[in-house]
């Protein structure tokens, strides 16, 4: 977006540029007109225009050339709190150099801010060492520069015209030639306009206004371009320099999609055993809450909704299992449906933290969780064990870094049991209206109960509280508000997956040092018996 003040100059820019030739078009028209050939120069111009247009548009869609978007650079879904904490100094770093905080004038200015870059990141991992730039491994240090070297190379392949025709040879060439033209070029031009004052004082003064005003323009928009590319180049940068001083670049891309679909195809047959060998997207929802909260009524309304692939399957003598998939019916009327299945862990239900065994059992869950469900129920007062048990899932995930905390939807339950409980007439305005709105008996409890939830839980306005009714007969706002809550928070939770997986096989170290040692062992040996004639 330009300034209002470089509006104003290209404004004046466009109007300096076009009055001369809009001069001429309407004095040669004039002509034309006069001679009779207005016409004729009209249509001829016309199936011109319409020929290149008809060209333009047959090769766009024939090479399937694509718009130049905007250089951005956004933080993963996946990445934990500890890579997003280092992610704001990125952001922080590029607004100072776009606000002119810190110089970028020259090559050096950018070296210092690339310097400055790294070791910002460097001592966000590595906050003990004073040169905590050389905390990273080798193999990992070359993958980056692998990684953006093959960046580099796409950007110049495709908006550098005659890159992959030209050779290092020809670019030294036209530097040199350039050098030698362009002073060559402003002596002639600068001769030029002290030759033009005396012959046309009034042409040259207008000449010398709109080059200044032009200039002032595209000077201001040169600035703007060169904000984003610096902008986008520290944000790249940081990008790699966050990956590699985390420990989560990954060597061998191959390898760790056999391992991540390993891991999913086990997660799977755990879950269905039959399962086929599409093995589709899916998330892992564990749903926790109080004894007699609701989880299982939930769990009857969703296959109400979705449809079991399998029977109910333990996960652990104490923890059900549900892979389900959207019901053909249901989506025709009106579901929202969801980029892949549904795997339902239905956890036993707690009570006081301190001495129920079942908090063990669903905290487990909640480590290998894409998302949470919380059940309460409007049945109970006391929110107590809820606060207590969300308030440990968030000191869990605090304390490892890491990890990356799965989305949380509070589930509201039994609210067909608010006062009045004789009244059931959905639908109900469950969400926030502005005061001057009449809610109905019902409509101001349920905003009531759900107003207290969020306070006894101490949610952030992010985490959504969503009001359902799971009575058999009366199933209400599951597909039609839970669903696309779900949906909402899909990306996110295939974030923690995604995160999960890396965690897991970034642990296999000591794996991959015995592989190492083993091929080093082998290839010495064969060293060996090479020198000595037995090989």
């Amino acid at each position: 977006m330009f300034s209002r003040r470089q509006q104003v100059i290209w404004i004046l820019a466009v109007i300096a540029l076009l009055v001369p030739y809009l001069g001429l078009m309407a004095v040669g028209g004039y002509a034309l007109w006069k001679n009779g050939w207005f016409w004729v120069y009209g249509g001829v111009t016309a199936a011109i225009t319409a020929l290149v247009y008809g060209l333009a548009v047959y090769l766009r869609g024939r090479r399937g050339l694509q718009e130049v978007t905007p250089l951005q650079f956004e933080c993963p879904e996946s990445w934990p709190p500890r890579e997003r904490e280092a992610w704001g100094k990125v952001e922080r770093l590029a607004q100072q150099a776009i606000q002119g905080e810190i110089p970028t004038k020259n090559i050096d200015d950018l070296r210092n801010l690339l310097e400055r870059l790294i070791r910002e990141i460097a001592l966000h991992y590595h906050p003990d060492h004073e040169d905590a730039y050389l905390d990273i491994p080798l193999p990992q240090l070359l993958k980056i520069v692998e990684k953006v070297s093959q960046d580099l190379r796409q950007v110049v392949q495709q908006y550098v015209p005659g890159s992959h025709i030209l050779t290092l040879r020809d670019w030294v060439k036209l530097k040199q030639a350039y050098d030698f033209v362009q002073p060559l070029y402003e002596t002639i031009y600068m001769a030029y306009r002290i030759a033009t004052v005396p012959v046309s004082p009034l042409n040259a003064l207008w000449r010398e206004i709109r080059r200044y005003v032009t200039g002032q323009a595209i000077d201001l928009s040169l600035g703007e371009l060169k904000s984003g590319l610096v902008s986008y180049v520290v944000h790249r940068m940081g990008f790699y320099l966050i990956e590699l001083y985390s420990g989560r670049v990954v060597l061998d891309e191959v390898e760790f999609d056999r391992a991540c679909l390993t891991a999913e195809q086990a997660e799977l047959r755990a879950a269905q055993p039959d399962v086929d060998d599409s093995f589709p997207e899916f998330i892992r929802i564990v749903i926790v809450g109080q004894l007699k909260a609701g989880k299982s009524s939930l769990v009857n309304a969703l296959r109400r909704t979705w449809q079991a692939r399998s029977d109910v399957l333990p996960c652990t003598s104490n923890v059900q299992c549900y892979l389900m998939e959207p019901s053909t019916d249901d989506l025709g009327n009106g579901l929202q449906p969801l980029p892949g299945l549904l795997m339902l862990v239905d956890t036993p239900g707690y009570d006081n933290l301190g001495e129920a065994q079942a908090f063990q059992f669903s905290f487990e869950e909640i480590k290998k969780a894409d998302l949470i469900l919380l059940v309460c129920s409007a049945r109970m007062a006391s929110r107590k064990a809820d606060r207590e048990f969300l308030q440990r899932v968030r000191q869990f995930f605090q304390e490892h870094p890491h990890w990356k905390m799965p989305p949380v939807i509070v589930v509201g339950s039994f609210i067909d049991e608010l006062r009045p409980r004789h009244e059931w007439n959905p639908p109900y305005r469950w969400e926030p209206t502005e005061k001057r709105e009449t809610l109905s008996p019902k409509e101001k409890s349920l905003q009531g109960f759900l107003t207290a939830i969020r306070s006894d839980l101490e949610l952030s306005p992010t985490e959504p509280v969503v009001p359902v009714c799971t009575h058999p007969d009366r199933v209400w706002n599951v597909a039609e508000a839970l669903i696309p809550a779900i949906a909402a928070h899909w990306d996110e939770a295939r974030g923690v997956r995604e995160n999960r997986h890396l965690h897991s096989y970034q642990g296999q170290k000591y794996r991959h040092l015995w592989r190492q040692t083993v091929n080093l062992i082998g290839s010495t040996a064969r060293l060996a018996l090479k020198k000595i004639g037995l090989n």
